[in-house]
């Protein structure tokens, strides 16, 4: 999960930076495909593309099915990777648009 946290960060992917946006749909679009999620694509002109992402009921482990939301703009603006890319420092992860803890 840190690996596609990186990823997504290291993109430039302002709010009205369509193609930015665009790009940090297709890796998660890639990564959700590889682990069996469904994923459908919703062009938009002037914004980035929609994903909705379906993880049907199997009766199995998933009694219901699961809703996938979130947003895919760090509302920085561009060249702001260049400036503060992902970066570690211990247990704590930073860059434009994310500032987490690591477990342990």
């Amino acid at each position: 999960m840190f690996h596609l946290l990186e990823t997504a960060v290291n993109i430039d992917s302002g709010s009205t930076d369509k193609a930015g946006v665009d790009r940090v749909g297709v890796v998660f679009r890639d990564f959700l495909q590889r682990a069996g999620i469904e994923i459908h694509v919703s062009p938009l002109a002037d914004h980035g593309d929609c994903l909705m992402g379906t993880v049907p009921a199997d009766g199995k482990g998933f009694e219901a099915p699961v809703l996938l939301l979130g947003h895919m703009d760090t509302v920085f603006p561009r060249d702001t990777v260049a400036q503060r890319p992902y970066r570690t420092d211990g247990r704590m992860a930073y860059g434009p648009g994310v500032a987490c803890h690591r477990p342990a």
